[in-house]
C-alpha cells in the first residue's frame, strides 16, 4: 500500500520546482493532483500558478473554491487578499485582511505589514509606517523595521531612515538564523544608502555595507552599492571567479573560528588578476587574515564595459580543518 503523505509530498515539491522554473503548465497539471488528494497547498499554489499566467480571475475563483472548502485554512484568503494586492485592489485588500486578522494567531504581525504596504501604495504613507512601528513580536522586527527603510526609500526620504537608524538600530534583536541575517544585512545597506545619498558620507556608508557583509555575504543590493558608491570603470574588464583559501585571524571574539582556515569562491569584475585580488582584500571582513589568500582555481570570462569593478558576489565562508584542495585548479599561492 503506497503512502499517500509521500506521495502528496513529493507532488508538492514537484509543483514548487515547476514554478521556480518558470513551467506554469507542467506545474498546473500537479496543482490539480494535489486537489484530487484532498490538499489544501493544491488551490493556494493553483491560485499563484494562475496568477503567474495572467488569469487572474481564474486565480481569485480557485481560491474562493478553496476558501468554501477548508475556511478554517488562513492560507488561502491570505493568498486571495495578495492577489488583490497585485492588482491593485487594494481597498479589497484590506477589507479582506481586517477580516481574517482575528484566525492570524502568531501571523497577525505578517498580515499587518502586508496591510502597510497596501496603505503606502494607496498613498497612506504615515499610516503605514505607524503600523509598522506598532511591530512588537521579535520574529517579525527585522522584518518590519526593513520594509519601514523600503518604504521610506522608495519616497526619498532618506533623512527619516538616517533619523530612525540613529534612534533604534542598536535596539534590534540579534539575528540568529540565516533569513534573519540576511534582512540585518539589508538595513544595514538602506542605512549605509541613505549616509551616501542624504550626507554624501562615503566612509560611513562604507562602514555599514562591511557590517551587512558581516551579517550575509551576498547581499546584492549591498554588493551593488560597495561598487557603485565610488565607481571604477575599464575598457576591456574581466569577470573574475576565484576559489581561495583563507585563514581567519587568532582573536578571542572570533569565537570557534578564531585561527581557523576557510574556503570560499568570489566574483569580480576587474582588468587584471592583481586588480581583482585587492578588490576582494577592500571587499573582505577585517576578521580574515588577508595576506594569508590561498588561490586553488581561477576562472575567466569578458564582462561588459557599463560594469562597475569590484566584488559582486561572495560565497560562504565554510570552515576546513586543513587546506581544501580544488578538484578545478592547481593551488597558487
Amino acid at each position: 500500500m503506497r503512502d499517500e503523505n509521500i506521495d502528496s509530498q513529493a507532488l508538492l515539491d514537484e509543483v514548487i520546482s515547476y514554478i521556480d522554473e518558470g513551467e506554469f503548465e507542467a506545474a498546473e497539471n500537479k496543482a490539480r493532483d494535489l486537489q484530487k488528494l484532498g490538499i489544501t497547498d493544491g488551490w493556494h499554489l493553483l491560485g499563484v500558478i494562475l496568477l503567474h499566467q495572467g488569469e487572474e480571475e481564474a486565480a481569485l475563483a480557485v481560491l474562493d473554491e478553496g476558501i468554501a472548502k477548508f475556511p478554517d485554512d488562513f492560507g488561502l484568503p491570505l493568498e486571495k487578499a495578495n492577489i488583490y494586492m497585485a492588482l491593485e485592489r487594494y481597498e479589497e485588500a484590506q477589507a479582506l485582511m481586517e477580516e481574517i486578522k482575528p484566525m492570524a494567531g502568531d501571523m497577525a504581525s505578517e498580515v499587518e505589514m502586508m496591510q502597510a504596504r497596501g496603505e503606502f501604495m494607496q498613498g497612506e504613507v504615515d499610516s503605514a509606517l505607524n503600523r509598522l512601528q506598532a511591530i512588537t513580536e521579535e520574529e517579525y522586527v527585522l522584518d518590519a523595521f526593513h520594509l519601514q527603510f523600503e518604504l521610506l526609500e522608495a519616497v526619498g526620504r532618506t533623512d527619516m531612515i538616517l533619523e530612525i537608524a540613529t534612534e533604534e538600530l542598536e535596539s534590534l534583536p540579534v539575528p540568529n538564523n540565516e533569513e534573519d541575517f540576511e534582512t540585518m544585512a539589508g538595513i544595514l545597506a538602506k542605512v549605509a544608502n541613505a549616509y551616501w545619498e542624504e550626507k554624501d558620507d562615503i566612509s560611513t556608508a562604507r562602514h555599514y555595507l562591511k557590517l551587512a557583509f558581516h551579517y550575509y555575504r551576498n547581499h546584492l543590493d549591498a554588493l551593488w552599492l560597495w561598487r557603485e558608491i565610488e565607481p571604477e570603470f575599464a575598457d576591456s574588464p574581466t569577470a573574475f571567479t576565484i576559489e581561495m583559501n583563507g585563514t581567519f585571524l587568532s582573536r578571542e571574539d572570533l569565537g570557534e573560528v578564531s585561527g581557523k582556515k576557510y574556503h570560499t569562491h568570489y566574483g569580480v569584475i576587474a582588468d587584471t588578476l592583481d586588480a581583482a585580488l585587492a578588490y576582494i582584500k577592500d571587499f573582505d571582513i577585517d576578521a580574515v587574515d588577508k595576506s594569508a589568500f590561498k588561490i586553488l582555481s581561477i576562472e575567466e570570462e569578458e564582462a561588459e564595459s557599463d560594469e562597475a569593478m569590484g566584488v559582486y558576489w561572495a560565497g560562504d565562508m565554510s570552515v576546513i580543518d586543513e587546506d581544501f584542495i580544488s578538484p578545478n585548479g592547481i593551488s597558487h599561492n
